[in-house]
């Protein structure tokens, strides 16, 4: 069965800018049998993605004007005001943090939360993130590859543990608290379909967390995948497929969710199985986000 995922980008533009919109969307989220919040990453915008379209294919980046509140902050906050929902990114850039630290938080927020988390990773595309950061982009996939398997090794339940890369390197020590699920916290790939990046996803990665695609190309990446994945001995079955949802408005700038439907339908279709909507993309305003998440969990029936 489908899972919905609510995303909490720019949510705050629903509650006159408050930053604790996302706390009062999680709250009916997980009153009204939502699967899974989402909240996204940028440390900051920069204005050549902004005003100069050194956003994807060219395009100037629309989002600017979101607070992009911190995921690991938001996440611990959402997951002391709800109690069942699970909790996620869509997407977290994995090389801007450190691998300890961002094993730590995770395995953190797993714990106070009860096992609800699972987090997907990408590796950026904003230089100018990497730059206020002191980091460079170049190798940050090879980094991320890394960082996940730094995390896997620092989640073991073991005495001591150490890691030895290309990267990272360190002696015998040991991170706690461990996360509650078993096996650690579930990590999904945010990444194009690539030729690379498929072999990658296929190879270390619990999920893959499509960006945004029309269906029919969604289809077909997530194929490919999945003949990658059985290339590995693993079992697509047991694979998380989740990809963007949404619609532009009527041109009177209503919300068109029956198209919203549709293009879920068309999603599930092509073989997603988790589908993450944005509220602030299809939302007015506060009041039509508990009738938009009814009219989401129809999919499920």
């Amino acid at each position: 069965m489908v899972k919905i995922c609510i995303n909490m980008m720019g949510v705050e533009t629903l509650y006159a800018g408050d930053p604790r919109g996302q706390l009062k969307a999680a709250i009916i989220a997980d009153r009204v049998g939502i699967d899974l919040v989402s909240v996204s990453d940028h440390l900051l915008v920069s204005r050549s993605a902004v005003e100069e379209g050194k956003y994807l294919k060219g395009a100037k980046f629309p989002y600017g004007h979101f607070l992009w509140q911190e995921p690991a902050v938001s996440l611990g906050a959402i997951a002391a005001v709800t109690e069942r929902v699970r909790l996620t990114t869509a997407v977290m850039i994995g090389p801007l943090r450190s691998p300890a630290l961002i094993a730590k938080q995770l395995a953190t927020i797993d714990a106070l939360s009860a096992g609800r988390l699972e987090v997907a990773l990408g590796a950026g595309w904003m230089e100018e993130e990497f730059q206020a950061s002191g980091l460079s982009m170049d190798g940050r996939f090879g980094y991320l590859e890394e960082q996940i398997a730094i995390c896997r090794t620092l989640w073991a339940d073991a005495e001591w543990v150490r890691h030895r890369g290309k990267h990272i390197q360190f002696p015998d020590v040991r991170a706690r608290p461990l996360p509650v699920q078993r096996g650690g916290v579930p990590i999904l790939l945010g990444l194009l379909p690539s030729e690379p990046n498929v072999a990658r996803i296929a190879r270390i990665a619990d999920g893959w967390a499509s960006p945004p695609l029309p269906p029919a190309d969604f289809g077909a990446a997530l194929l490919r995948i999945k003949q990658a994945l059985s290339g590995q001995h693993r079992d697509p079955g047991h694979f998380q497929a989740r990809v963007p949802c949404f619609v532009l408005p009527r041109a009177d700038g209503t919300p068109d969710i029956d198209s919203l439907l549709g293009a879920a339908r068309a999603y599930i279709a092509a073989g997603a199985n988790t589908l993450d909507v944005p509220l602030a993309l299809l939302c007015r305003n506060a009041d039509e986000i508990e009738p938009l998440m009814q009219r989401l969990l129809s999919l499920k029936s």
